[in-house]
C-alpha cells in the first residue's frame, strides 16, 4: 500500500514537471532555481528512473515512527514576532526537506524517502512543555501578561497538524532609566548606547546586556572588580505597564597588573611570552588586553594552545590583579611534501621545512620548493598533453626561504623577509625565469588592524614569441622586443591596511573585512617598469537565521609611468612608453584570464609573418 501511494505521488509529481517543461519550452523560460529548463529537462529520464526505483521500495523509517508525523506547525495570534522565531523556541517540529534541491532535480521529498526528510513525529509530552516555553519566551521580551492556550492538535491518521494560539498583551515600557554611583561614569561616556534604551520594551535579556555593558566597559578601565545591580519598579496598583529602571553601580578599587607568571613552556623562553602577551606589571588593567594576549601569543606558530587567567576569583578584592599564562608549545620543526599529476605540468612535487623557534625568541624560518614539469617530455604524449615541448617542457619551480622575525624593536612590530628563485613556463606562450626578494614591516595599529610597508625587488628574463610582446605588452618593434627580452627589474615599494573584524575567520557570521593595497615603482626604487597600483576588497558578513550573507566588493587602479629605452615608431622615446607590466594588470574572470581559456589564449588569432613572405 505504502509503495502504491508513493509510486501514485511521483507521478503525479513527474506530470507537473513534464507540463512545466513543455510549458517553459515553448515560452523560453528559466527554473527560478538557476537551471536552464533546457538542460533540466534532459535530465527527465533519469529522474524518472530513479525516482520508480525509490517509489517501489518502502521507506525503512516510515515503520519506526512511534506516533503521528508532524506535517505542520502554526502559530496565530503573534503580531510582534514572526512565527520561524518562535519555532526555534519550542521542541516540536514539523517534518521538513533538508535540501531544495531534493525537490528539483532530484524528486526524493515528495516521495518521502529518508535520508532526504528531517522527520517529526508528535510527542504529547512535549505540548504542556512547548507551551510553557512559550510564555517564557515572550515575558523575557517584556510581555508579563501574555496566554498560550491550549495547543490544537488536529489527527488525521498517521499525521498531525499542531497549532499554538497566542494572546500577546500589553508589553511593559522602560518609561525612564536612572543610574546610582556612576557620576564619573557618565561624564566619561561609559554609559553611552547601552543595549537598554528609555521607550523600550522592558526585557530581561536586555537588562542583562546592558549590566553585562557596564561591567565590560568599566573593566577596561581598571576596575577589575566592577559589578552593577539593577531594580525594576512598576508603580501604581494595579502595576502600571510603565517601568522604572534603576541601574546601581558598584566600580570597585581601582586596579592595576600584579604578577606576571608564565607555565608550561619549554623551547619558546618566558621572555618571548611576556614581551608578546604586552602585559606588564603596575600598568592599570583592562580587561580587553588579557584577550588580546591570547590572540597575540597564538600568532606565534610554535603555541599550540594558550590560556591567559587573571586572579579576580578571590574574594578579597586586591588593588593588584595577577595574571597567569599557560602555554602549550608545539613541534619546534615541521616537514610537509606532496606531489601530483596534472595534464598541463605532468609530475609535480613540493616540499616544505620549517623551524618554528628559530634560535628562540619566536623566530620562524621556511624553506620550500616546487618542481613542475618532471618527465613531461617523456610522458607527453600518454599523461601531459598540454605541457608544451621543447624548452616549454622544461623543469619549472620555485625555490624560496622565508623568515619572520616577531618583535622588531616594539612588540607591536613584526619583521619579514623572503628571497626566491623560479622558473615559470606557459606552454607555446613564455618561458619566465626570475630571482628576487621581499621585505616588510607589519604594525598593529588597533584591534586585528595591521598596516605593513613593503618592498619587493624583482628581476626576471623573459623568453617568448613576438606575439606575446605584442599583445601582453602592446610593444611591437623588434628593437622593444629584445629590450624586453633581456633582464629587467620590477621592484615596487608599497604599503598594506587590512583590518579583520569578523566573528570567526575561516566561518564568519557576522562583521567585515577591510582590505587596501598601494603600490609605486619607479626610477628610485631600482625598477625599470614604472607604474602605481591601488586596489580596495570590502567585504561584509550577515546572518539570517541558518543562512549568512556576504558581500564581497574588490576593485583597483592601475596607471603607467611608462618604461625608458623602448622605441615607438623607430624614435626613441625621451619619457619612455607607457607600459604596464601583465603581472600588474587587471584581469576578468580569475586571478591570471577568463574562466574556461588558459592566459592569453582569449581572444582573435594573430597572424605572423615575415615580411619576404608578404
Amino acid at each position: 500500500m505504502l509503495a502504491d501511494s508513493r509510486l501514485s505521488i511521483y507521478l503525479a509529481y513527474r506530470r507537473e514537471v513534464l507540463r512545466n517543461c513543455a510549458s517553459a519550452l515553448g515560452e523560453g523560460r528559466y527554473y527560478s532555481l538557476g537551471v536552464e529548463i533546457k538542460r533540466a529537462c534532459r535530465l527527465l529520464p533519469m529522474i524518472m528512473i530513479v525516482g520508480l526505483v525509490l517509489a517501489a521500495f518502502p521507506s525503512s523509517g516510515m515503520g519506526q515512527l512511534r506516533g503521528p508525523e508532524v506535517l505542520d506547525v502554526r502559530f496565530e495570534g503573534n503580531v510582534t514576532f514572526p512565527a520561524d522565531s518562535l519555532s526555534r523556541a519550542i521542541a516540536t517540529r514539523a517534518t521538513a526537506c533538508r535540501s531544495l534541491w531534493f525537490y528539483f532535480p532530484l524528486p526524493l521529498c515528495p516521495l518521502g524517502v529518508d535520508f532526504a526528510l528531517s522527520r517529526s513525529t508528535l510527542q504529547d509530552r512535549d505540548l504542556p512543555r512547548d507551551r510553557a516555553r512559550l510564555v517564557l519566551w515572550y515575558r523575557q521580551r517584556g510581555f508579563r501578561d501574555v496566554v498560550v492556550n491550549e495547543p490544537v492538535v488536529e489527527r488525521t491518521g498517521s499525521v498531525a497538524r499542531v497549532t499554538f494560539r497566542i494572546e500577546e498583551g500589553r508589553p511593559i515600557i522602560a518609561q525612564s532609566i536612572g543610574f546610582s554611583g556612576a557620576e564619573e561614569l557618565i561624564a566619561k561616556g561609559l554609559l553611552d548606547e547601552l543595549p537598554l534604551a528609555e521607550g523600550d520594551r522592558l526585557s530581561t535579556l536586555a537588562l542583562d546586556a546592558t549590566r553585562d555593558s557596564i561591567i565590560q566597559r568599566l573593566s577596561n578601565q581598571g576596575y577589575a572588580y566592577a559589578d552593577v545591580f539593577r531594580q525594576v519598579n512598576r508603580p501604581g496598583n494595579p502595576p502600571s505597564y510603565d517601568a522604572v529602571t534603576t541601574f546601581e553601580v558598584v566600580p570597585g578599587p581601582a586596579t592595576t597588573y600584579g604578577d606576571i607568571t608564565v607555565e608550561g613552556v619549554e623551547s619558546l623562553g618566558v621572555g618571548t611570552v611576556l614581551r608578546t602577551s604586552q602585559l606588564r606589571r603596575g600598568d592599570p588593567y583592562r580587561r580587553a588586553e588579557v584577550d588580546e594576549a591570547s590572540s597575540r601569543l597564538y600568532g606565534l606558530d610554535i603555541v599550540r594552545n594558550v590560556t591567559v587567567v587573571p586572579d579576580t576569583l578571590l574574594g578579597v578584592q586586591n588593588p593588584t590583579v595577577d595574571v597567569a599564562i599557560i602555554v602549550q608549545e608545539g613541534d619546534a620543526f615541521r616537514v610537509r611534501a606532496g606531489g601530483g599529476w596534472s595534464t598541463a605540468e605532468c609530475l609535480n612535487t613540493e616540499a616544505r621545512w620549517t623551524s618554528r623557534n628559530f634560535f628562540g625568541g619566536g623566530r620562524s624560518l621556511s624553506v620550500r620548493g616546487r618542481l613542475g614539469n618532471i618527465l613531461a617530455q617523456e610522458f607527453r604524449d600518454v599523461l601531459c598533453a598540454q605541457s608544451g615541448e621543447g624548452d616549454f617542457a622544461g623543469l619549472t619551480g620555485i625555490a624560496a626561504v622565508d623568515f619572520v622575525q616577531p618583535w622588531f624593536f616594539s612588540s607591536r612590530n613584526s619583521l619579514s623577509a623572503s628571497i626566491f628563485i623560479e622558473r615559470q613556463s606557459l606552454p607555446d606562450i613564455f618561458n619566465r625565469r626570475a630571482v628576487g626578494g621581499q621585505i616588510g614591516l607589519s604594525r598593529a595599529v588597533g584591534e586585528r588592524t595591521v598596516v605593513t610597508g613593503f618592498y619587493r625587488p624583482e628581476i626576471s628574463e623573459l623568453d617568448a614569441s613576438d606575439v606575446l610582446f605584442c599583445t601582453g605588452f602592446l610593444v611591437c618593434a623588434p628593437d622593444d622586443i629584445r629590450e624586453l627580452e633581456d633582464p629587467n627589474s620590477l621592484s615596487p615599494i608599497g604599503i598594506s591596511f587590512a583590518r579583520e573584524r569578523s566573528d570567526d575567520l575561516l566561518n564568519p557570521r557576522s562583521g567585515y573585512r577591510l582590505l587596501l593595497d598601494v603600490e609605486h615603482a619607479a626610477n628610485w626604487t631600482m625598477s625599470n617598469f614604472r607604474y602605481d597600483r591601488v586596489i580596495a576588497e570590502a567585504s561584509r558578513y550577515a546572518s539570517t537565521g541558518r543562512l549568512v550573507l556576504a558581500t564581497r566588493v574588490r576593485g583597483g587602479w592601475v596607471g603607467s609611468g611608462g618604461f625608458e629605452g623602448l622605441v615607438r615608431q623607430g624614435r626613441a622615446e625621451v619619457e619612455g612608453v607607457e607600459l604596464v607590466h601583465p603581472q600588474k594588470r587587471f584581469y576578468t574572470g580569475g586571478a591570471n584570464s577568463v574562466r574556461g581559456f588558459a592566459q592569453s589564449r582569449l581572444g582573435p588569432r594573430v597572424l605572423l609573418a615575415k615580411p619576404t613572405n608578404l
